[in-house]
C-alpha cells in the first residue's frame, strides 16, 4: 500500500489494500419528465423534486438483482481507518551526542588538563593520572511518516435508472431503500422528507497522523572511556599502572605520558509515545437521499 492509501472498489468491512487508480462514478444522466414517461416512483409516497431522479440503494451487496434499465454503481461507504491500522516509519534522530574528557596530572586530576574528545596522548607526566568524562550536545527526534493504512467500509450499491420503463418500485420491493439522487448539483443536500442520507463512492484514501516522538535514554545513556600511564613521551614505553576507566583517579610511581582510549559516544535511541491514528475519505461520493 501507499501513503494516502485508496481502498478500490468492491472492498469489504475487513479493510483492503489501496490503490491510486479510482475513478468516479460514471453517472447516466436521465430525464423522463421532458419525454412524458417519468419513472414510477409513487412507492415513494412523496413527488421526485425536480432535478432529481429516484434510485436504489443497499448495502452488504453489489448489483441491481439483475433488474433491466438500471446502471450498478458498486462501490463502498462508511469508510475508516481502524484503530492500530496506521503504520509509521520509525522515528528518527536529530542531533547527536560528544563525549569530552578532561585527563589531568595532579594529585586530584583537576589541573594540568587536556580535553580529548577522540583517542589521543596527553605528554604530561606526573604521579597522578585520570579525569573526567561529560556528555555533551543536542539530540532529540522526528516523528515517523505514513507507510501503510488499512481501511474499513461497507460495501454498497447505486441502483440509477438507464430507461424512463425502469422498475423503480419493483427494485424497492426486493430490500433496495428507495432514495433520490440530485443530477445537476450531488452536493446539494436533501429535500425535506428523505432523512436518510447515506454517501457512496468508488474507493476511499486514508491520511494517518504519526505520533510525536521522544529520547528514551537520555538519563542512561553514558560516556565511556579509559586512560593508560606509560613510561616514556607519546605514549611509548612500559605500562606505568594498569589501565583505569574514566571517571578516575590514580595515584602512580611516576609516569611520563597518559594515553586516552575513548569508547564510542553513546547513540540517542527514539519512540513513538502514542499510537498512530488514521482518517479515511471517500473519493468523490454520491449524496444518496433516503426516506
Amino acid at each position: 500500500m501507499n501513503d494516502s492509501s485508496t481502498l478500490d472498489v468492491f472492498a469489504n468491512e475487513g479493510g483492503g489494500d489501496g490503490g491510486s487508480d479510482v475513478q468516479p462514478f460514471d453517472v447516466v444522466q436521465l430525464s423522463c419528465v421532458e419525454a412524458g414517461t417519468p419513472i414510477d416512483a409513487s412507492c415513494l409516497g412523496v413527488a421526485v423534486p425536480t432535478g432529481w431522479t429516484p434510485v436504489a440503494y443497499r448495502e452488504n451487496a453489489t448489483g441491481c438483482n439483475g433488474a433491466p434499465s438500471f446502471q450498478a454503481l458498486d462501490g463502498i461507504t462508511d469508510a475508516s481507518v481502524p484503530p492500530g491500522q496506521c503504520y509509521c516509519s520509525a522515528c528518527g534522530v536529530v542531533g547527536s551526542w560528544t563525549c569530552t574528557a578532561t585527563i589531568g596530572s595532579t594529585t586530584n586530576c583537576d589541573s594540568n588538563t587536556q580535553n580529548f574528545t577522540a583517542s589521543g596522548c596527553y605528554n604530561q607526566g606526573g604521579f597522578h593520572f585520570g579525569g573526567t568524562l561529560a556528555r555533551s550536545g543536542d539530540a532529540g527526534c522526528t516523528p515517523g511518516t505514513q507507510t501503510d493504512a488499512s481501511i474499513a467500509s461497507t460495501p454498497a450499491s447505486v441502483c440509477v435508472p438507464t430507461s424512463c420503463e425502469a422498475d423503480f418500485c419493483g427494485l424497492v420491493g426486493q430490500g433496495f431503500q428507495g432514495c433520490i439522487q440530485n443530477t445537476t448539483t450531488p452536493d446539494a443536500g436533501c429535500p425535506a422528507g428523505f432523512t436518510n442520507v447515506h454517501q457512496a463512492a468508488p474507493g476511499a484514501t486514508a491520511s494517518c497522523t504519526c505520533p510525536s516522538c521522544a529520547v528514551t535514554n537520555s538519563g542512561t545513556a553514558t560516556c565511556a572511556g579509559a586512560v593508560t600511564a606509560m613510561s616514556s613521551q607519546n605514549c611509548n614505553g612500559n605500562v606505568v599502572d594498569q589501565t583505569r576507566p574514566l571517571n578516575s583517579c590514580t595515584n602512580t610511581s611516576g609516569y611520563s605520558s597518559v594515553y586516552y582510549d575513548a569508547a564510542p559516544a553513546p547513540v540517542p535511541a527514539c519512540q513513538a509515545t502514542s499510537p498512530a491514528t488514521g482518517t479515511a475519505a471517500l473519493v468523490s461520493p454520491l449524496t444518496i437521499c433516503c426516506k
